[in-house]
């Protein structure tokens, strides 16, 4: 007699992966330190927001100090995995929330003296770092990425006191000696940089030298060392999350700030990998809690009333998570996060008979499957002349493939959307935009409003069918309009504050000619393929 295999049921299995990435997650341990939000003044006297992180207890009685500088598009916690590596070599470290608390202190809308104004406030978050008595003045070093490669280079230009600069995804204008002790760490698939060889360029011309990556040379105690590190494992979007890159800006900071050899940190089991399992376990709640809620909830008459009622517990359980305080206050936002979308959600979800949700279900996995082929493919094709060269970077390809993605959700859907979110979030107080509560309202008196706007939309285009065979509909319209006068309103923006230049336009031009066109080509041609097998399979199961 054959015995029959247990398969869970696929809510408990989200549930059960939740948990298992979650205990993953504990086993790597934090570093133990204090953290303090600061509002300081630049030179003009604006105000900013800062984050400091102090080593408890401390490795040295002077310890030394690293600013990271991230790009103002981001959230504090896009750099935090670096920040923390950091913290366990025993340096204190400095780094921004440019969106601030109020209009003054937000950098992202500024559009007057924009780059003066950045410039300044790096300045002042050395200068405070070196106010602190448990830093050495002496031994502070200074990381940044993409924009903020940029301003790190310019602020160790200016402050022949740095002791060391790590411009990470970014080249500039520098020279064999200045700034001092200089790091180019850049992503093998870096979109921005033209290539590996444009980087290979920059760092042989700064070093007078012909060596390429992953040599260091010149000396540190005179301040000309140079070093290209190159990570055949991360891109633009997640060099500053990347291990590779940790590993490189950690050892050649450890080096500037004279740690003797058999002191340097070993970056092994790193931060990364645990935030990578915190985002894993975070993606199997979300999946948990939309299976979990169907399950129970799709054959019930009283559907709506029981969604109104899940809403609403959601509400008051954000509610309640705003008053957790001290350092469990990112995973009390990423709690309020996924509830936030689990209520936007669920009705819409629980609505949807068997077949049609199986079949959105694997239409949306194998849009995605598809979609991440083709960009893969992209990121093959335009790096085949440095895997010829260098035989490890094509070895490494299957790492980049899963924690490229990982390291996105990561950056992206975890940490991008915080300030968003929240007007404060910091250990003393989480406050949510007033836009979240209107939203979930809304929700809770139209659960099942995702429905409702797609009737509404098929409504629209039965009416207009006629008409939309000569012009476009008006929803298409509208839909456009608002993404022209989206676009339209960032570029006058990044005018306005000089970082949109013709030098910038170029690179963003030759970006989407690598990255755009290609993955669209490779995208349809695959999906062609892979739709009508769906097509097929779907017919075949009518039958």
């Amino acid at each position: 007699m054959a015995l029959r295999r247990f398969v869970p049921p696929a809510w408990a299995a989200a549930w059960g992966a939740c948990v298992v990435f979650a205990l993953l997650a504990l086993s790597i341990p934090l570093p133990s330190y204090e953290l303090q939000y600061l509002r300081i003044n630049d030179r003009f006297g604006v105000p900013l927001w800062v984050i400091v992180y102090v080593p408890n207890p401390a490795r040295f009685q002077r310890a030394p100090a690293a600013v990271v500088c991230q790009p103002i598009n981001d959230s504090p916690e896009y750099g935090r995995m670096l920040d923390l590596e950091l913290v366990k070599s025993g340096f204190v470290v400095l780094t921004f929330n440019w969106r601030g608390r109020a209009p003054e202190e937000n950098r992202q809308v500024l559009r007057v003296r924009t780059q003066e104004t950045l410039r300044a406030d790096l300045a002042a978050a050395v200068a405070y770092l070196r106010s602190m008595p448990e830093v050495d003045p002496d031994r502070v070093v200074l990381a940044g990425h993409s924009v903020g490669g940029t301003l790190v280079i310019e602020a160790g230009m200016a402050d022949p006191k740095i002791a060391a600069v790590a411009s990470i995804g970014m080249d500039a204008d520098v020279t064999p000696s200045e700034p001092r002790n200089l790091l180019w760490a850049v992503g093998l698939y870096d979109e921005f940089r033209e290539g590996l060889g444009h980087m290979r360029r920059v760092f042989t011309a700064s070093a007078s030298t012909d060596a390429r990556e992953d040599t260091t040379v010149g000396d540190f105690a005179r301040g000309t060392a140079r070093r290209l590190g190159v990570s055949p494992t991360s891109d633009h979007f997640t060099e500053l999350q990347d291990r590779e890159i940790h590993r490189e800006v950690i050892d050649w900071f450890e080096q500037a700030v004279g740690y003797p050899e058999g002191a340097r940190t070993s970056v092994a089991a790193t931060m990364e990998t645990r935030a990578l399992y915190l985002a894993i376990a975070w993606l199997a709640a979300i999946a948990g809690l939309f299976l979990t809620f169907r399950r129970f909830v799709s054959a019930r008459s009283d559907r709506a009333r029981i969604c109104r009622a899940a809403v609403a517990t959601a509400l008051l359980a954000m509610v309640l998570l705003t008053r957790v305080r001290g350092l469990a206050f990112l995973q009390a936002s990423n709690g309020i996060f996924a509830l936030f979308i689990f209520a936007l959600f669920c009705g819409s979800l629980s609505s949807l008979d068997d077949e049609t949700f199986a079949r959105g279900w694997r239409l949306t996995a194998r849009a995605g499957l598809v979609l991440w082929v083709s960009l893969l493919a992209t990121f093959m094709v335009n790096n085949i002349p440095y895997y010829v060269q260098v035989p490890r970077y094509l070895a490494a390809f299957p790492i980049f493939a899963v924690r490229h993605l990982l390291d996105l959700a990561d950056g992206y859907l975890l940490n991008y959307p915080r300030p968003i979110l929240f007007s404060i979030y910091d250990p003393q107080q989480l406050v949510l935009r007033w836009w979240v509560y209107a939203v979930m309202i809304a929700v809770i008196l139209f659960p099942d409003w995702l429905a409702w706007l797609a009737a509404r939309l098929r409504r629209s285009r039965r009416s207009t069918a006629a008409a939309a065979r000569a012009r476009i509909s008006p929803v298409s319209l509208a839909i456009l309009t608002l993404l022209l006068l989206f676009l339209a309103s960032v570029v006058v923006l990044r005018l306005q504050q000089g970082f949109l230049t013709g030098e910038s336009a170029r690179a963003a031009s030759q970006y989407i000619l690598r990255y755009g066109i290609l993955p669209i080509i490779v995208f349809t041609m695959l999906w062609r393929k892979v739709g009508r097998k769906g097509i097929r399979a779907a017919g075949e199961t009518r039958n």
